[in-house]
């Protein structure tokens, strides 16, 4: 049976993976697969407990070449398998964004996304 589609805002598919730390410990997490305002699904290598709550940081390398650190308050909703490849894909919901960082978001999106 499929996944119920819960998504309120478009979410957009990125021409290229940001790599994605946990902001604790600084260690790669995973690779940006998708991105919106509220929430964004990653590929990892590890399973994610659904409902964790983390802390997850990127940098996002702007078109003037400047480097902007994006900090994000995360909770996985859900994860998948992919039985080719071992990897899983997790959707994590945004949450505590403040104006600048809804702003970086967009900026994300902005630069990265796949034109339809």
């Amino acid at each position: 049976m499929g996944q119920k589609e819960n998504r309120k805002l478009k979410r957009w598919q990125l021409i290229y993976s940001l790599r994605v730390f946990e902001s604790a410990s600084h260690q790669l997490f995973g690779y940006l697969s998708d991105i919106s305002d509220n929430g964004m699904s990653l590929v990892t290598e590890k399973a994610i407990p659904v409902n964790r709550g983390m802390r997850l940081s990127m940098e996002v390398r702007q078109q003037n070449s400047e480097i902007l650190p994006v900090e994000l308050d995360a909770r996985s909703v859900w994860v998948n398998q992919d039985e080719e490849t071992g990897l899983y894909r997790a959707g994590f919901e945004l949450s505590g964004l403040d104006p600048l960082l809804v702003t970086s978001v967009r900026c994300i999106i902005d630069e990265l996304k796949l034109e339809a």
